[in-house]
């Protein structure tokens, strides 16, 4: 499968710049491989079924600053929202969901889900800035055992 090519004239900053062939210099890859790897690792496809207003935040996420990428990391769903999407999906292997429960666990499963999204957006940007370094706990899940 060949990928299609174009040439195309932009205007980075300089410190961009160095950064990119600095890269590309150490890992023993054009210019032209760094930025294209590079822009396709941040900037997320439109993914089938992806609302659009996510689609919208998520490219908005590269103009924030590290401050902001690191704040969104953090998840969006809360520890009660949790537990409670996990009570629903424990309780509708058993038997069937009420109508409310069913639209609740519907509800809390795709507030879960585009915050995991966003997480992962806010990790790729902050790793193409040169962040490397992430403690653990800021991905683990804090949820009760027992």
């Amino acid at each position: 499968m060949t990928t299609q090519s174009v040439h195309l004239q932009i205007t980075i900053p300089l410190v961009v710049l160095e950064k990119l062939e600095s890269i590309a210099k150490a890992s023993h890859r054009t210019l032209d491989e760094v930025v294209a790897e590079s822009v396709d690792a941040v900037v997320p496809s439109r993914i089938v079924g992806l609302p659009a207003d996510l689609f919208g935040e998520l490219l908005g996420m590269m103009r924030y600053s590290d401050v902001a990428l690191q704040s969104a990391l953090q998840p969006v769903i809360s520890l009660v929202e949790d537990r409670r999407l996990r009570e629903l999906t424990r309780i509708s292997k058993d038997s069937d969901l009420t109508e409310p429960e069913a639209e609740e666990q519907k509800r809390l499963l795709i507030k879960s889900q585009h915050s995991i999204i966003r997480r992962a957006q806010a990790l790729a940007i902050l790793k193409e800035r040169g962040y490397s370094a992430f403690q653990q706990e800021d991905f683990e899940d804090k949820v009760e055992l027992g």
